[in-house]
């Protein structure tokens, strides 16, 4: 179950300490919303904790609160605004992460500034999705963003040396085709297939895994 530490405290001190002992947490630290296993507490502590929720319950469908200090105010509804602002304000974590994936540097200047856009807005701090897009449109080249790298270009073929043959002959290129091949004499046919033969990777290479 979800609780108010800080509804609890004023609720039941007593329980309010064993709960917040229990989760290690700081008198100043338990007094936000927290979720608890009431099968964790010790036998005496769990009753009084689903008593004082169900109090908490009860009295926001009668329209009285157990809290005097705070006046009147609809617990259900209160547990589940601070629930939301936690969702929304993860989901707005993810969206920002998305556009660092995206290129946006991740520096305390780009933080500042989308962080008083959010503060400064008509949403007044609240975080959510929309916001962040809403930062990232608006402040525009205010923000810095890493420059795509450009792609390495592929090496450059090296251009073919044909020498002359022992006869006077010039060799054949290695790309020469069925035409020119016909047209050439027995000395370069058996040159260019010896060059060609040359060029095979042999038999057990790495690339013949592949």
């Amino acid at each position: 179950m979800y609780v108010h530490l800080g509804k609890l405290r004023d609720d039941d001190r007593l329980l309010w300490e064993n709960v917040r002992t229990h989760l290690r947490l700081s008198p100043d630290e338990a007094t936000d919303i927290r979720e608890i296993n009431a099968d964790e507490l010790s036998a005496n502590f769990k009753p009084r904790l689903l008593d004082s929720n169900q109090r908490q319950k009860k009295a926001c469908e009668i329209g009285i609160t157990p809290l005097p200090a705070d006046g009147n105010r609809d617990i259900d509804a209160e547990l589940k605004a601070d629930l939301q602002r936690a969702a929304d304000q993860a989901r707005a974590t993810q969206r920002l992460n998305e556009y660092a994936e995206a290129g946006l540097e991740d520096t305390e200047a780009n933080a500042s500034a989308i962080r008083d856009f959010v503060n400064n807005s008509a949403v007044k701090g609240y975080w959510s999705v929309q916001i962040v897009d809403a930062a990232i449109a608006n402040l525009g080249n205010k923000l810095t963003w890493r420059k795509a790298e450009a792609p390495t270009p592929p090496p450059a073929q090296p251009t073919e040396v044909l020498d002359t043959l022992p006869n006077g002959e010039p060799q054949l290129s290695l790309d020469a085709d069925a035409r020119t091949m016909r047209a050439a004499s027995i000395t370069q046919l058996r040159d260019l297939d010896k060059r060609r033969n040359g060029l095979r990777r042999p038999v057990g290479s790495f690339s013949s895994r592949f």
